[in-house]
């Protein structure tokens, strides 16, 4: 049997298209597939070439991973991180593109570039569970 389906709609752009696997992603390492999107979308803003500072690059300005594997890397490490009891907050902090602040997280809350950076983050997490973007992982 084969089954065709025909959509007719806007082409998506790329943040719907890695929407998908990082749904995936999210629901293998226990983790908010809205935190990841919105970390993606204030990183690289879903650039898979994206280039940084001190040989990072990627989605999530990483210095390992290609690709989507990045978002595995990322989902990993925050699962790890909120296991041990780290804020969200905080963990976001890890992410944050300045590494000076990045690798010492409990700094960002004295950057105001940083804390407003971590705001945005969490601005996004909101938007992307309000457009449907989350798992529900008591079921």
């Amino acid at each position: 049997h084969t089954l065709r389906v025909a959509y007719t709609g806007e082409p998506w752009d790329i943040e719907q298209l890695c929407a998908l696997p990082i749904l995936e992603i999210a629901k293998t390492n226990k983790v908010d597939p809205a935190l990841l999107m919105a970390l993606i979308k204030h990183i690289s803003n879903f650039d898979f070439d994206y280039k940084g500072a001190k040989d990072r690059r990627g989605l999530l300005l990483l210095k390992e991973g290609e690709g989507i594997e990045q978002v595995t890397l990322a989902a990993q490490r925050l699962q790890k991180q909120m296991e041990v009891g780290i804020s969200r907050e905080n963990a976001i902090a890890t992410f944050y593109p300045d590494y000076g602040i990045g690798d010492k997280p409990e700094n960002w809350k004295h950057s105001p570039l940083a804390k407003n950076w971590v705001d945005q983050v969490l601005a996004d997490v909101t938007y992307y569970r309000e457009n449907g973007l989350y798992i529900n992982y008591k079921e």
